[in-house]
């Protein structure tokens, strides 16, 4: 939001931010060395249950590799 009203630059993945692309309201600023992918870590606690909403991102995330 901030980037769309132009206070600045944003490393965002491009998967959220298309739409923006598309319509030209944000641009993608090239860069002379690629970026590595990146990776998204949990931990939880065994001795206690995740609340329902919890239990669900964790299994998108399970999921989504």
């Amino acid at each position: 939001e901030c980037c769309e009203r132009g206070y600045g630059a944003a490393f965002v993945t491009r998967r959220f931010v298309e739409r923006e692309l598309q319509e030209g309201r944000l641009f993608e600023l090239p860069t002379l060395v690629p970026i590595p992918p990146r990776s998204v870590g949990i931990t939880v606690r065994q001795s206690i249950s995740l609340p329902l909403i919890a239990g669900q991102f964790r299994k998108m995330l399970m999921h989504s590799r």
